[in-house]
Order: C-alpha cells, then sequence, then structure tokens
C-alpha cells in the first residue's frame, strides 16, 4: 500500500483503506493489515453508506457489502443490482 494512492474511511472505531491503484480493501488493526479483494468490477463508487460496521459500496451497476469480523477478515458480499433509476450518491453516514 503506497502512501498517497488510498482513501480512508472511519466507521465505527474501524479506519478502512481503499486502494485506488488496487482491487483491494484495507483495513489497520492492532498494527497488522488486513485486506479483502474487491469484485472484479470498474466504476467502483466508495463511500455509499454505513450501517453498523458494514461499509455498502457500489459499482456502475451492482451493490456490495464489506463487513470486518475480527481479528482478521473482510467479507466482501454481493447483494444486489442496482435499480433503473437508482442513483448512488458519495458520502457517507456516520
Amino acid at each position: 500500500m503506497c502512501a498517497g494512492c488510498f482513501k480512508l474511511i472511519w466507521i465505527a472505531g474501524t479506519v478502512y483503506y481503499v486502494a485506488e491503484a488496487e482491487d483491494r480493501l484495507y483495513i489497520k488493526t492492532l498494527g497488522k493489515i488486513i485486506d479483502a479483494k474487491l469484485p472484479p468490477v470498474s466504476n467502483l463508487s466508495f463511500g455509499i453508506g454505513t450501517f453498523g460496521n458494514a461499509f455498502y459500496f457500489g459499482t456502475h451497476n451492482s451493490l456490495f457489502k464489506a463487513v470486518f469480523a475480527p481479528p482478521d477478515v473482510i467479507t466482501v458480499t454481493y447483494l444486489r443490482d442496482k435499480l433503473e433509476d437508482e442513483k448512488f450518491h458519495n458520502g457517507l453516514c456516520l
């Protein structure tokens, strides 16, 4: 992970690092980096929303959920296809 090439997202005490130059989602906890491979798609739109310990994000046509399960697992789950007239807003509800 290189400095300056990622976005930081803070959710309920967990910082998610989203590498823009890669296809991985990172979390740093207790000095250890945990990562998860993101879906093999382009046009990711990070920061759609949060709820509890879940981070929701989307692509141009699908919604996904990432959940950190301590001590060392990030689970990325496909939720559903984007609705025909649905708009994604790049913001977080903290």
